[in-house]
């Protein structure tokens, strides 16, 4: 709802909020744009463990392409830590 109408958001007003709350929070305004919270959303549900098939049912994604996209911005990062955590490098 918004602060001062008590009205419902819509797409733009999340938006301006999202803005608000970053420059309030100490952040340069352009960093902090919705769609980052899709990437961080995957990121952090693919290294909890969950599934592909999970994700996607909670996140409302009916193609596999969104979970590919939205989970390749940190797939080097998970690679690397479950490469460290299976110790596979300390055989060689």
């Amino acid at each position: 709802m918004a602060e001062k109408t008590g009205a419902d958001l819509k797409g733009d007003g999340i938006y301006q909020m999202l803005r608000r709350r970053a420059v309030q929070a100490g952040y340069p305004r352009e960093a902090v744009r919705p769609h980052l919270f899709r990437h961080t959303f995957a990121h952090e549900a693919k290294a909890a463990g969950m599934s592909d098939e999970q994700i996607m049912a909670i996140a409302g994604w009916k193609d596999p392409s969104m979970l590919l996209r939205y989970g390749a911005t940190l797939a080097e990062e998970r690679a690397l830590t479950a490469f460290t955590q299976s110790g596979f490098g300390n055989r060689y």
